[in-house]
């Protein structure tokens, strides 16, 4: 929550319209990332182990999206 809430206020400093037209858990724009929600969600599911994974799965993305940019 600090890191989406930091977001919203780099987008108000700088006059940025908010991509994001409702925050509900799971409700996505794009039907990739509703796509990919979905799978990651089922995934966690099955055990704690896979929790973890999809969590890791999902840090590892965040930095390679970082570097790529």
């Amino acid at each position: 929550q600090q890191h989406t809430d930091k977001v919203k206020a780099l987008l108000q400093t700088y006059g940025v319209a908010d991509p994001v037209v409702n925050d509900t858990v799971g409700v996505f724009q794009n039907a990739q990332l509703l796509s990919l929600y979905t799978q990651l969600v089922a995934q966690g599911r099955k055990s704690s182990l896979d929790a973890l994974y999809v969590g890791a799965f999902i840090e590892e993305t965040d930095i390679a999206d970082l570097q790529k940019a």
